[in-house]
């Protein structure tokens, strides 16, 4: 699969937007249970 970022910023389907946005919250929420939570 290609990359093309000016046509992913220009018009991102909201669907895999979304699926983003939930990648982004696991790894994030990963990462705080590596360092021991929050703090």
């Amino acid at each position: 699969m290609t990359d093309h970022r000016a046509d992913d910023d220009a018009a991102p389907e909201p669907e895999q937007e979304a699926e983003e946005m939930e990648k982004v919250q696991e790894d994030a929420a990963r990462e705080r249970e590596q360092n021991g939570g929050y703090q």
